[in-house]
């Protein structure tokens, strides 16, 4: 029973009659994951090249990989294949978009995250690329402590978690564009979204210069960015709706 790799489920009983979890806990069981190890991973640049320098694959090793914090997800294989890719979703219908349609478990710091709901995000890009964006929406009760690059755990937990894909759309030649300051050109039909994170990057960079004093005789602006932003961990942590 204990073999890596395994999701293992319990609940306690006693005089058949479960006792733990409660009934009005979001999570009706307990749950343990059995694992060794996160694995060596081995890659190439061109893998079929005829340049050796970029065929010859590079070994990361387990202490490398586990140097920033590992998320683990457990799902069945046709609902993942159904969220990315058989089951799309009319980002016309605003209501059908943003409904979770299948569960699933994440492992993140020795500790298990079970009955996660998910499903893919976005917009008119959702499903566009193959390559799509994911939420996860975490019970209540059972939220993600999630950690910094340095290991440090965030002061608050998060109820959802927003995987970017780092696409390219259209083609701009810029690899995960919806990071880039450059709005598309007008007429594009992703030039108003840019045009809007091109503000929002504008303001994260204008908070980190530094400010001149404020008169005594004036009032602070409270705004939505009020510090630089935070070292990435590849997650993307802001809560916004999609």
């Amino acid at each position: 029973m204990q073999q890596p790799r395994r999701l293992v489920r319990y609940r306690i009983s006693e005089a058949g009659k479960v006792v733990a979890p409660e009934a009005t806990d979001t999570v009706p069981n307990y749950a343990y994951f059995v694992y060794d190890e996160v694995p060596a991973w081995r890659g190439a640049i061109d893998p079929r090249g005829d340049d050796p320098e970029r065929s010859t694959p590079v070994t990361f090793s387990p202490e490398v990989l586990g140097s920033v914090q590992v998320y683990q997800f457990i799902a069945k294989k046709s609902s993942v294949e159904n969220t990315t890719w058989f089951q799309p979703t009319d980002f016309r219908d605003d209501e059908g978009r943003h409904q979770y349609g299948y569960t699933g478990t994440i492992v993140a710091g020795g500790k298990v995250y079970d009955h996660v709901r998910y499903r893919a995000r976005g917009g008119e890009w959702r499903h566009a690329m193959g390559k799509n964006m994911w939420k996860f929406d975490f019970p209540r009760g059972h939220h993600l402590q999630a950690c910094d690059d340095f290991g440090r755990p965030y002061s608050a937990k998060w109820e959802k978690l927003n995987l970017g894909a780092c696409i390219q759309q259209a083609s701009s030649h810029r690899r995960g564009e919806h990071a880039s300051t450059k709005p598309s050109p007008i007429g594009c039909s992703t030039s108003r979204a840019c045009r809007r994170r091109a503000r929002i990057t504008s303001i994260c960079a204008s908070s980190m210069k530094p400010r001149k004093p404020r008169p005594a005789n004036t009032k602070a602006i409270s705004g939505a960015f009020t510090s630089p932003p935070r070292r990435s961990t590849g997650i993307s942590w802001r809560a916004r709706s999609a």
